[in-house]
C-alpha cells in the first residue's frame, strides 16, 4: 500500500512500471530481450568460469603430483621410485 500525497488516502500499487522497452533488438521474427541477453551472458560466463576453475585445479593437481613424485626415495634394489 502507498499513500496518495494529494488526498492522504491509501492506494493499491498494481505493478512496477519500467520506463524502457524490454526488447533490445528485432531482426525479422527474432526478438532479443534484455532478460534473454543477460541470461545468455550469465550462462556463457558461468561455463567459462567453470572451465577456467577446472583447468586451474588440474594444473595445481599436476604441480602437486610432480612435487610428491620428486620427494619419493628411490628403491635401493631397482634405483627407481615406486611409481
Amino acid at each position: 500500500m502507498a499513500t496518495d500525497e494529494a488526498h492522504g488516502q491509501l492506494t493499491r500499487v498494481t505493478g512496477i512500471v519500467i520506463p524502457w522497452d524490454p526488447v533490445a533488438l528485432r531482426l525479422g521474427t527474432l526478438v532479443l530481450t534484455w532478460h534473454g541477453i543477460f541470461s545468455y551472458l550469465g550462462i556463457v560466463l558461468g561455463i567459462w568460469f567453470a572451465a577456467w576453475l577446472a583447468m586451474l585445479v588440474s594444473v595445481v593437481g599436476i604441480w602437486l603430483t610432480s612435487r610428491t613424485r620428486a620427494a619419493r626415495v628411490p628403491s635401493p634394489r631397482t634405483g627407481r621410485d615406486g611409481a
